[in-house]
């Protein structure tokens, strides 16, 4: 009964309340005044469901977040689908590196890692580059992209990897991975 699909779906519906809350109501825009590099703690979300649910359920929850969120409050942005499988390669790959692992730090670094400099760094930032230019995306103008927001992707590393960790440390130590509340 514990890994039941009725309890999968409860908790999914949860990370995905939690990623609309995050992503769209506590964010800071890095350098500040610009829309460059966007902090929120939304990654929690996707952690939190890779770790409770698994890299698919992972996935689905952060593109239902997203695909839901933007419905709710599109925050002067458009529906963009690449950035929404960006969302579930965030949530599977953070399933992906926490589930059935213990936590540590090192793991924690390397999954944001992961999230920072391959999805949105490499990824995103193509998508964005696609949807927000008129001619073709050309190597010149990708690399651009990525110089101009590499300082503020590792700062948002630097501040996301400590925080995960202590998030599921806290986490652990109150049993909630177990099923044991305190």
């Amino acid at each position: 009964m514990r890994g039941s699909i009725a309890r999968k779906v409860a908790l999914g519906a949860l990370f995905v309340a939690l990623d609309i809350i995050f992503a769209r109501f506590f964010f800071v825009y890095l350098p500040p005044g610009s829309t460059l590099v966007r902090l929120s703690p939304q990654f929690l979300a996707y952690a939190l469901a890779g770790k409770v649910l698994g890299p698919w359920f992972a996935a689905l929850t952060a593109l239902a977040g997203d695909l839901l969120g933007m419905l709710v409050n599109p925050a002067g942005l458009s529906f963009l689908p690449g950035i929404s499988v960006v969302a579930a390669l965030e949530g599977l790959q953070y399933g992906l590196w926490l589930r059935w692992r213990p936590i540590s730090l090192w793991r924690c670094a390397v999954a944001v890692a992961c999230d920072v400099f391959v999805l949105s760094l490499g990824v995103k930032t193509f998508f964005v580059l696609l949807y927000f230019t008129d001619s073709a995306v050309t190597l010149s103008a990708y690399a651009a992209a990525a110089r101009a927001a590499l300082p503020w992707r590792l700062l948002q590393a630097a501040l996301y990897a400590p925080s995960l960790a202590l998030v599921l440390r806290a986490l652990q130590r109150a049993r909630v991975f177990t099923g044991k509340w305190r």
